[in-house]
């Protein structure tokens, strides 16, 4: 909308307010100032009737002027009772119109005379000057005050055309402008009166509002289940709600002008400070939570939302403070964190807590270079425990291993329980030299074996025993967590396998063997199925009797392409082919000692059993080898404590 458009709504808008009836709040305005109006209107009124007397008396003795005179007084004297009798001023400000209307053409018939111009002008100029401004006229419908005026104006001209045609052109013509001035004037005054009424009643609209709104804040502030804690900028309390009593236990009486750090156990922390001066520095808002005490010196825990107070240049003058006591909410999420991440037997950190402190320390070790390490524990005996005095002191023995590993791991390091006897412990910024790494790493290993030597008591009873440790470090990110996990593993296996209560480091090449034997154990394990092995057997042969006293039995493995696979290569899963088909090898004892085994003749079954017929070497059924057709390998296999001959 533009301006004009602007000011022709506000001018529609205004002769609407002018010419229409206004609302009952405003008539009542409109009323009571016509009332006030009204005694001074009589009086202004009075004034003029004497003036006009006394102008007339001075230049002519007119005796009709004293009965115009007292019929004055006497009329206003009436009127100005009867108004403060009547509760109608509307009616009664008419009827003053009236009277005084009458009363003024009365005066412009009788003080206006044709030989005296000079006179009559001067009688003209005080009627139409007291009609001008007689205030009762001002707040009128726009209806009476024309009729007013032009019963005076119209009058007064009339007269003086026909008493004074050759003087009155100008005084007309001057009272037809004054006429439209006043009019004018007392439109304008009225709009305005009006429009400041509306103003006014808005104001008061506003205000009641305002009292309103203020009255229900304060009931909510008051009825709230959030402490509220209003200060100044001096951080001395100005206010406080019955819920911030119950939750500190001070009474408002004792709370207020004292500032908040009463509340706190021995000093606010730093980031309370500090959000207390970007509050007042800044305006800026502020949500955290901490620890507070009661008045009978309860700890507990708040969450506090503070924001500024402003005043009307938007300085801060203060702050308000909504006070919630979480305390058990903030202790059902620490049992909930505690059970999602931490064991409940020993209280380490378990598997999942584990996992994410080590994709940390992967990426502390790829960033730095430094090396760190995972320390794989598995303790020995402990299964003699459980089944000897149960999973009670099982878990006693856990919870006391826990504690000592606990004291002889730095605080910075992670210290976690997998489940079972597995422990892990995690080491990091070990310095970028290998060697002294390893150093590290192998006093700490050392410490945690002399640790879990160490006697436990359970209940008066001594038990014994130990741990076994497989190490992974490193100093990057080629492997993640569970492959390092996965690494230690191995290197725990391989001490258990080999001796306990020892360490061992896990070698990555060694590892890539292990998975390639495993991964022909698997093959040799399927084509075992398919009877995929070939048996060639040779007869032992007794020098002194000639005959045949043995039998040596050579495995080759035929894959599925058909070429024969090197001896060197076969893993002992050969020996399981040789029990699932009733080949029952029986050790020599002399064999045992040259590293030979035998068949016997009482224990051979299947089809090797009719070579135990004397027979001249290198004769027999096919597949059948002399001790001169080859020779045999120097490698051995254990299967089930038993050695078994390799052919190449």
């Amino acid at each position: 909308m533009t301006s004009r458009d602007s000011d022709l709504s506000g001018s529609k808008e205004a002769r609407e307010i002018s010419s229409s009836p206004p609302d009952p709040s405003v008539q009542l305005e409109l009323d009571q100032q016509i009332t006030a109006d009204l005694k001074s209107g009589l009086v202004i009124f009075v004034i003029a009737g004497i003036l006009l007397f006394l102008v007339a008396q001075y230049h002519s003795n007119n005796p009709l002027s004293y009965l115009w005179l007292g019929g004055l007084l006497i009329t206003s004297l009436y009127l100005w009772v009867w108004q403060h009798r009547k509760p109608q001023q509307q009616a009664t400000a008419k009827i003053t119109m009236v009277i005084c209307t009458l009363f003024c053409c009365l005066a412009v018939l009788l003080f206006i005379t044709p030989d005296q111009v000079a006179y009559s002008l001067t009688i003209s100029a005080i009627i139409i000057g007291f009609s001008a401004l007689w205030p009762i006229l001002q707040l009128q419908l726009p209806i009476y005050r024309h009729l007013f005026l032009l019963s005076i104006f119209l009058s007064t001209a009339i007269t003086l055309l026909l008493r004074l045609p050759d003087s009155s052109l100008i005084p007309v013509a001057m009272i037809v402008i004054v006429y439209f001035a006043v009019n004018r004037s007392c439109t304008v005054y009225r709009r305005g009166f009006i429009a400041s009424i509306h103003r006014a009643q808005q104001a008061n609209e506003l205000t009641r509002q305002a009292v309103n709104t203020s009255k229900k804040i304060t009931s909510l502030i008051e009825q709230t289940p959030l402490g509220f804690i209003e200060w100044n900028q001096d951080r001395e309390i100005i206010n406080w709600n019955p819920a911030a009593t119950t939750i500190f236990g001070f009474s408002k009486d004792e709370a207020l002008s004292r500032t908040t750090d009463f509340l706190f156990e021995d000093k606010k922390t730093f980031l309370m400070q500090q959000a207390e001066h970007d509050l007042f520095l800044f305006g800026k808002d502020f949500s955290g939570t901490a620890e507070n005490i009661t008045s009978d010196g309860t700890s507990i825990i708040c969450e506090w939302n503070e924001t500024p107070l402003f005043d009307d240049d938007m300085n801060v003058i203060g702050a308000a403070s909504f006070v919630e006591d979480v305390t058990d909410r903030v202790r059902m999420q620490t049992r909930i964190k505690q059970q999602a991440y931490f064991d409940p037997l020993t209280g380490l950190p378990n598997r999942h807590r584990l996992m994410e402190e080590l994709n940390r320390v992967i990426s502390l070790a790829q960033r730095t270079q430094n090396f760190c390490a995972l320390l794989f524990i598995d303790l020995d005996h402990f299964k003699e425990i459980n089944d000897s005095r149960g999973h009670h002191y099982g878990d006693l023995a856990l919870t006391m291993f826990a504690q000592r590993l606990r004291k002889v791991i730095r605080t910075q390091e992670t210290v976690a329980r997998l489940g079972g006897d597995e422990f892990v412990v995690l080491l990091e910024r070990l310095g970028t030299e290998g060697e002294t790494a390893r150093l590290q790493i192998a006093q700490v290993a050392e410490k945690i074996i002399d640790a879990a030597n160490e006697q436990f008591i359970i209940k008066g009873e001594k038990f014994q025993i130990s741990c076994s440790i497989g190490i992974v470090f490193f100093n990057d990110g080629s492997s993640d967590g569970n492959s390092i996990l996965e690494q230690a593993d191995q290197a725990l296996y391989t001490i258990k396998r080999e001796a306990k209560s020892n360490y061992y480091f896990h070698n990555r090449e060694l590892s890539i063997e292990m998975q390639k034997q495993m991964e022909l154990l698997e093959r040799l394990w399927d084509e075992s199925q398919a009877e995929s092995f070939l048996p060639f057997y040779q007869p032992v042969l007794n020098t002194q009797s000639n005959l045949i006293s043995g039998l040596q039995i050579f495995l080759r493995w035929q894959n599925p392409k058909g070429d024969i696979v090197e001896a060197h290569e076969i893993y002992s899963g050969a020996g399981v082919w040789l029990n699932d088909r009733g080949y029952h090898i029986i050790p020599d004892r002399a064999g045992v000692q040259t590293g030979q085994s035998v068949a016997q003749p009482g224990n051979l079954a299947g089809p090797a059993a009719h070579l135990f017929h004397p027979q001249p070497a290198g004769t027999g059924p096919p597949g059948i080898y002399s001790a001169a057709q080859g020779y045999y390998s120097e490698t051995r296999h254990k299967t089930g404590g038993l050695y078994v001959w390799l052919a190449h």
